[in-house]
C-alpha cells in the first residue's frame, strides 16, 4: 500500500516522467559566472543554479511545486507536487499577473476533476492508485510558454480575429505549433488572447466566458478546461492595458 510520506519519492518519478514527451536538441549549459545562487534568467530562459555551483539539469520541488530542467539546465516544466489534491501552485517564474490567472484556471480545472472523479483521493488512501490528482492542474510548459509570448506579441503588432483564433498572417496556434514544435503537430491546442484596462481587468473571467461561449455553440469537451494537460501564458503591459495569451494543450 502507498502510503503519504512516499510523496517526495513519487513526485520525483512523475516530475521526470513528465519531461518525456519531446527530445530536444540540447545547446551547451551556460556558464555560471556571474549567476547566483537559485534562479537566473539568461537569454529568456531560466535556470537553477544549485548550492554545489551547477546548474539543476534534472529536477527540483519544494512543498508545492517540482521543477523539470532539461539538459542544457534550461526549465522544461513545472506542476505542482503530486497527491496534494490539485489546484493551484506557485511557479517562480511568472509574473504576478500571470501566477494570478494561473491560479484561477487551475482552481478551476481541480474543481472540475473531482467533480468528475470525488473518490479519486481514496483510491490513493486505498494503495489503489500511485497519483491521484495527475490531472487536476495544468503543467506549466515553457516551450508553449514561448509559444505564447511569440503570438501574444504578434497579436498585439497584428490583430487578432476572435472567431477564427488566427494572427492575420499567421494563422491558427496550431499552424504556429506545426512549423516551431513539429513533434507536436497531432496534439489539440486553444488559444485565449485576452486584453483589458490594467486596474480593472479580469483576465479570468474573460477566460470563462470565452470557452463557455465556444461550448454553447460546439457542445464539444474540448471547450472546458478540464480537458486540457499543458498551458503556456505569456503576459505584456502597454498603455495602461493588460494583455495576455494563454495556450491549452492535450
Amino acid at each position: 500500500m502507498i502510503r503519504r510520506k512516499e510523496i517526495r519519492k513519487l513526485a520525483a518519478v512523475l516530475c521526470m516522467v513528465t519531461g518525456l514527451a519531446a527530445v530536444p536538441a540540447y545547446a551547451a549549459v551556460p556558464e555560471t559566472l556571474g549567476a547566483v545562487p537559485g534562479w537566473n534568467q539568461i537569454s529568456g530562459k531560466w535556470y537553477y543554479l544549485m548550492g554545489n555551483g551547477i546548474w539543476s539539469t534534472d529536477f527540483i520541488e519544494d512543498e508545492t511545486t517540482c521543477y523539470t530542467f532539461a539538459e542544457d539546465g534550461s526549465l522544461s516544466y513545472a506542476r505542482k507536487t503530486p497527491n496534494t489534491r490539485g489546484g493551484a501552485y506557485p511557479v517562480y517564474v511568472l509574473d504576478e499577473k500571470e501566477q494570478e490567472l494561473f491560479d484561477e484556471m487551475n482552481e478551476e480545472k481541480s474543481d472540475l476533476f473531482f467533480d468528475v472523479y470525488p473518490e479519486a483521493e481514496d483510491d490513493y488512501d486505498n494503495g489503489d492508485v500511485e497519483f491521484y490528482d495527475g490531472c487536476a492542474t495544468f503543467v506549466l510548459d515553457m516551450k508553449l510558454c514561448d509559444v505564447a509570448g511569440a503570438r501574444l506579441s504578434s497579436a498585439m503588432e497584428k490583430g487578432y480575429s476572435k472567431n477564427k483564433q488566427e494572427i492575420p498572417g499567421e494563422g491558427s496556434v496550431s499552424d504556429y505549433i506545426k512549423t516551431v514544435l513539429p513533434e507536436r503537430k497531432s496534439a489539440v491546442f486553444f488559444e485565449m488572447y485576452l486584453w483589458g484596462p490594467e486596474e480593472s481587468y479580469d483576465p479570468y473571467c474573460s477566460v470563462e466566458n470565452r470557452m463557455q461561449e465556444k461550448f454553447n455553440r460546439k457542445d464539444d469537451k474540448k471547450y472546458s478546461l478540464e480537458y486540457y494537460r499543458r498551458m503556456g501564458i505569456a503576459h505584456e503591459k502597454r498603455d495602461g492595458k493588460d494583455y495576455y495569451m494563454v495556450v491549452l494543450e492535450r
